[in-house]
C-alpha cells in the first residue's frame, strides 16, 4: 500500500502530493517478481506469464466469473505492463539469473533541469534486484532527477519549485 503525503509550501504557497511505497500498479509487478523468486520461471515468455496469472487468481470469484475474452484481454494488458516495466538490461538479468529477492516501490522526484515554474512532483519506481552470486542491482536514472528529501521528523519535504525544505505536511493517506 502506498502513502500519499500532501504538503503545502510556505514559500510559493503551492500544494503538492508525494507518493511513497507500493501502488496498486506496482503490487501486480511485485506479485510477478515474487512468483519468479519462488518458481524461477521466465515470465517474459507469454505462455508462462498467462500460466502464472491463472494460478495466482484461480479460485478468486472476480477472476473466475470473467468471460474468457475479458480474462485474455486483462492478461494481455498486464503482460504488456510487466514487460514494459523493465529495461532490456533488466530483462536479460531476470531471464538469465536466479532471482533471490527484490524491492520495488514508488518514490517522488522532480527534474532540476526544468524552469522553476514547470517543475512538478513525479513518481518513479525504485527497483533493486538481488541475484545468486551477484552484487545488488539498483535501477539508475538520469542525473537531473532529484529525489524528494524530507526532515528527520517527516514534517517537511522539499518543494520542487522552490527547491527548499519548505513544504509542510498537512495530510497523509493510505492509497
Amino acid at each position: 500500500m502506498a502513502t500519499k503525503v500532501t504538503a503545502f509550501c510556505n514559500t510559493c504557497t503551492l500544494k503538492w502530493e508525494y507518493f511513497f511505497g507500493e501502488t496498486q500498479e506496482l503490487s501486480m509487478i511485485n506479485l510477478a517478481l515474487n512468483y519468479i523468486e519462488q518458481n524461477q520461471k521466465n515470465l517474459f515468455v507469454k505462455e508462462n506469464f498467462f500460466e502464472f496469472i491463472n494460478k495466482s487468481f484461480s479460485g478468486k470469484k472476480d477472476f473466475e466469473s470473467m468471460p474468457q475474452e475479458t480474462k485474455n484481454k486483462s492478461m494481455e494488458l498486464f503482460y504488456n505492463q510487466f514487460v514494459g516495466m523493465f529495461s532490456d538490461e533488466e530483462r536479460t538479468m531476470l531471464e538469465s539469473n536466479i532471482l533471490l529477492k527484490h524491492n520495488l516501490e514508488i518514490y517522488p522526484i522532480y527534474l532540476s533541469s526544468l524552469p522553476e515554474d514547470e517543475r512538478k512532483v513525479m513518481n518513479i519506481p525504485l527497483l533493486s534486484l538481488w541475484f545468486l552470486n551477484q552484487e545488488e542491482y539498483k535501477r539508475r536514472y538520469n542525473p537531473e532527477i532529484i529525489y524528494i528529501q524530507f526532515t528527520k521528523e517527516q514534517d517537511y519535504l522539499v518543494c520542487p519549485k522552490c527547491q527548499s525544505m519548505s513544504a509542510a505536511v498537512i495530510a497523509q493517506d493510505q492509497v
